[in-house]
């Protein structure tokens, strides 16, 4: 519905040769970047789905083609999302220690965020 192909191309470089699903491939993480990457990458990059989603609601004249009116949305928190993103951080920040040899001996911040999320609700308070 928002696709103007004149308006679609854009191509500014990229600092690998590869592409990001081939990086994924030789990295071996495949069946992670399938598992996640166009819902983070939609939302990362403001992509007409993310937006429609969140920051278009529908005209309610039918005489208008019931165009995307741009709203910002108060979307509740979700700390699904929080625990997501992070464990992916940590997903990343594991295989960089692997493939470098790096030890470290302290606890993660994922493994402090995890902790968190499950004391006790009163707790935070």
């Amino acid at each position: 519905m928002q696709l103007l192909t004149y308006l679609t191309t854009v191509n500014i470089g990229s600092w690998s040769a590869l592409k990001v699903r081939d990086m994924a491939i030789e990295a071996d993480c495949k069946d992670f970047y399938d598992f996640v990457y166009s819902g983070f990458s939609s939302a990362t990059h403001n992509m007409w789905p993310h937006i429609a989603s969140y920051n278009l609601e529908q005209c309610t004249n039918p005489l208008h083609g019931w165009h995307g009116v741009p709203r910002v949305k108060k979307v509740p928190w979700d700390i699904h999302y929080l625990y997501l993103s992070a464990k992916y951080v940590q997903k990343a920040f594991t295989l960089f220690d692997e493939k470098l040899k790096i030890s470290i001996k302290e606890d993660s911040a994922f493994k402090y965020l995890c902790d968190w999320l499950s004391e006790d609700d009163s707790e935070k308070r």
